[in-house]
């Protein structure tokens, strides 16, 4: 399990790396809803969220973590384990 997942915008990051938006990122929760068939997701709404890879940014150890832009205050940066 990742220690460094779901971080919200305005922490500081833990550790030096790359770190994905846990909602627009690939396997996140806007890819999880755009492939889901429930009638009860606006499926215009989630246009192109889980058919392209969202954000990865990279942040410095102590940098602060910003908003996603393509989400906003939706966001949870998770580290990218390589």
């Amino acid at each position: 399990m990742n220690p460094y997942a779901n971080l919200a915008p305005g922490t500081p990051a833990p550790v030096a790396g790359k770190y994905k938006c846990e909602f627009c990122g690939d396997g996140g929760i806007a890819s999880f809803f755009a492939n889901a068939d429930n009638p009860l997701i606006n499926q215009d709404l989630l246009a192109g969220f889980g058919k392209q890879q969202g954000t990865i940014t990279f942040f410095d150890k102590g940098q602060i973590f910003t908003e996603c832009p393509n989400c906003g205050k939706a966001t949870g940066w998770s580290l990218i384990e390589e």
